[in-house]
């Protein structure tokens, strides 16, 4: 929206109708504890900058080795990710599992104790509402789109982009809390099911209507 009043559309004429999250397909599963597991999930697009995650995991690594990353998903961006992830010595932490069926992707959401989202822009967030519906909470980038399905300190937590120290610093302390964890698990529950594809097409469908009404 913000984008769209940059070009001198008229505030009144536009509609914000977020992606829903199908939370019978995304759901959390209870029966099995969560494990030391950062993930991140998507396509692996330089824009994305999932660098930021192996540097900050080798920062992690100084300090403590009772996790792993799983980075899920392919993308052209993958040879300069494996390079680095060799060149920083992460080879036994870190996973690459590439493209993965979309039962593969919800049980993984479902183990991990928390997603990662370094992205620089995002539309809105469908990797970290589906994470939130499956009762993981995340540590995401502060940007546009992110900033919107992201409810800080709430269903997970923001670093700058960019700072490396500082995304090491949250993704250690969801870690380490297994409370604050189980928090946020509930909590990304509880939003991720106000959000529905139901109610998505409600808000287009009243706008459509609304539109049609004015001509």
């Amino acid at each position: 929206k913000r984008d769209l009043l940059k070009f001198g559309i008229d505030a009144q004429r536009i509609v914000v109708a977020p992606p829903g999250t199908d939370t019978v397909k995304f759901c959390p599963d209870f029966s099995n504890k969560k494990e030391k597991l950062i993930i991140h999930v998507g396509r692996l697009k330089r824009y994305k900058s999932t660098d930021h995650l192996l540097l900050a995991t080798k920062i992690l690594l100084k300090k403590r080795k009772d996790f792993k990353v799983k980075i899920l998903g392919d993308g052209d961006d993958l040879p300069r990710l494996k390079a680095l992830n060799a060149k920083l010595g992460l080879e036994n932490f870190v996973q690459f599992t590439g493209f993965i069926t979309e039962a593969e992707k919800i049980e993984t959401y479902q183990r991990a104790a928390l997603l990662v989202e370094n992205s620089i822009k995002e539309g809105w967030g469908l990797i970290v509402m589906e994470a939130n519906a499956c009762g993981t909470p995340v540590v995401a980038a502060r940007v546009p789109g992110l900033v919107d399905s992201v409810i800080e300190n709430k269903t997970g937590f923001f670093y700058e982009y960019g700072n490396i120290e500082e995304l090491a610093q949250k993704i250690e302390r969801l870690l380490d809390d297994e409370a604050l964890r189980d928090g946020m698990a509930k909590n990304g529950v509880e939003w991720a099911n106000q959000l529905t594809w139901d109610k998505t097409a409600r808000m287009m469908m009243q706008a459509i209507e609304k539109t049609i009404q004015r001509k």
